[in-house]
């Protein structure tokens, strides 16, 4: 007998090129997240904040990870380089050789690191008895988890969506046509493939539009050209690129290797505001708001800790649950007791 849910079940999926998988959600699950007890967990509890983390400081460091093709990009790169900007480039990098060139030219273009940190992710799973996750997230079962409606945790990612577009229409107001905030798939299944997403084709597409802008550092370009880069139709062609490519981003920020399966996970995706507010480098935001709908307690939870989460629990009015090991022959497994508050 299974011993607890598939996000599987919530979804199907599709195999596209270059390894993208389409996904189609047809049901959003109850979604459980687990945390050990501190400041930061009981304040969002008690708040009802959704908190977000950068890719670039998760635990996992091939998390979010991209392949792209080295032969196809040096190509494109090279089709590019014409002798003034060739001249300029080497001059900048500090190199006298084309083929190290172009192959630094790939690994600044593709910036991996600088990719997780464009995005946030908040985690949850569809169980909330798992051992693993309760040892690994919850503090050795002395934390805790909360449950939330799948819909109200898509009505968070919709507004964080939509705040994104404001700032952006705030600071580019021209006739820019934006996407809606209904075609935005913003908390996705996390897919369990070994094989990563491959970006080569959408990095050749945005190729232009990022060696402009290392000829606007150098001066390659005369300033009349540079400026015609921030034009109407230009950003709107880079916003239809974004558009064009979500699904494939979307791919990287919900790609882990088959061995965390056991997690089961589901990830709200935003865009990181802090880059465009002038925090590059902090890489946690709050996304939103969703009330809980209930909590469940780790048996191993200190007693003071259980009196401050069954108090913010008790305000909110919501059941509290306590995990218990329920031995059996030879096993046991995880159930939820609910505790009068």
């Amino acid at each position: 007998m299974r011993r607890g849910k598939l996000s599987s079940d919530f979804y199907t999926k599709t195999r596209k090129e270059n390894g993208v998988v389409q996904v189609c959600v047809h049901t959003l699950p109850e979604l459980y997240k687990y945390q050990p007890v501190n400041e930061y967990s009981l304040s969002n509890f008690e708040h009802d904040e959704i908190w977000g983390t950068a890719p670039i400081a998760f635990n996992d460091p091939y998390d979010c990870a991209v392949c792209y093709s080295q032969s196809k990009l040096d190509e494109a790169i090279r089709n590019c380089l014409s002798p003034e900007r060739e001249r300029a480039y080497k001059a900048l990098f500090c190199m006298t050789r084309k083929d190290e060139l172009v192959k630094n030219l790939a690994r600044s273009l593709v910036l991996q690191d600088l990719l997780k940190k464009q995005y946030v992710v908040s985690c949850f799973s569809v169980n909330n008895d798992s051992e693993i996750m309760w040892a690994h997230y919850a503090d050795a079962a002395k934390g805790f988890c909360l449950a939330y409606e799948g819909k109200s945790l898509l009505e968070v990612a919709r507004e964080s969506f939509q705040s994104m577009i404001d700032n952006v229409d705030a600071l580019y107001p021209y006739k820019i046509i934006l996407p809606q905030v209904d075609d935005a798939d913003s908390i996705m299944p996390v897919i369990y493939d070994d094989r990563k997403t491959n970006i080569t084709d959408q990095i050749i597409k945005v190729l232009p539009y990022g060696l402009r802008l290392i000829d606007a550092q150098l001066g390659v370009c005369p300033p009349d050209e540079m400026m015609d880069l921030y034009a109407p139709d230009n950003l709107q062609e880079l916003i239809n690129l974004s558009i064009e490519n979500h699904h494939v981003y979307q791919n990287m920020l919900c790609r882990k290797n088959k061995c965390w399966q056991y997690e089961q996970e589901w990830r709200i995706i935003a865009h990181n505001i802090n880059i465009y507010t002038g925090n590059p480098n902090d890489n946690h935001m709050r996304i939103g708001n969703a009330p809980a709908k209930a909590v469940y307690i780790g048996e191993r939870m200190p007693d003071y800790a259980r009196r401050v989460v069954i108090d913010i629990a008790r305000n909110k009015n919501i059941p509290v649950y306590e995990m218990r090991s329920v031995m059996r022959a030879h096993d046991f497994r995880l159930k939820a007791i609910e505790i009068s508050v």
